[in-house]
């Protein structure tokens, strides 16, 4: 965890999701060893495809600043922007174990963000949604993000 004073960010954490590119890792050596690549032209794809899927997925960033909470995966390109007066309530949770190692997932009504590990910050919106945020400091994370909505209430 990194707290950052000086800028607008109050709370920023990074996990990296060891698992996705492992595995990912392990395809493409298994899919170059095999028949599968013949030609250089589809190992090429296929190594830019890994490499497209890698960038999208390889780390969850976690953002909290004095009006809402950031979440983006890899690059960035998959994100979410919750505004701090929407959420209605802020807790620790555990994560089914089924989610531990699985970067974001969606759902009517739901989403979640996890690098790894089962603790999470369970969010809930004004509209409905609920929103899980894997952490290793899910108590921290959720204190803080409580304190923030407490200023903004005043």
């Amino acid at each position: 965890m990194e707290k950052v004073r000086k800028g607008i960010a109050i709370y920023k954490n990074t996990r990296i999701c060891w698992l996705v590119i492992i595995v990912l890792a392990m395809i493409a050596i298994v899919a170059s060893l095999t028949d599968f690549i013949r030609d250089l032209h589809s190992g090429l794809g296929f190594g830019g495809f890994i490499l497209i899927l890698s960038s999208l997925l390889f780390k969850v960033t976690i953002i909290i600043n004095d009006e809402s909470v950031k979440v983006s995966i890899g690059l960035g390109i998959i994100r979410e922007k919750i505004q701090l007066q929407a959420i209605t309530s802020c807790e620790p949770v555990s994560n089914l174990w089924i989610t531990y190692n699985v970067p974001f997932g969606f759902g009517p009504g739901w989403r979640t963000y996890n690098a790894w590990g089962k603790q999470a910050v369970e969010l809930r919106h004004k509209n409905g949604r609920v929103y899980r945020i894997g952490t290793a400091e899910p108590e921290e994370m959720s204190q803080n993000i409580r304190e923030r909505i407490k200023r903004l209430e005043v």
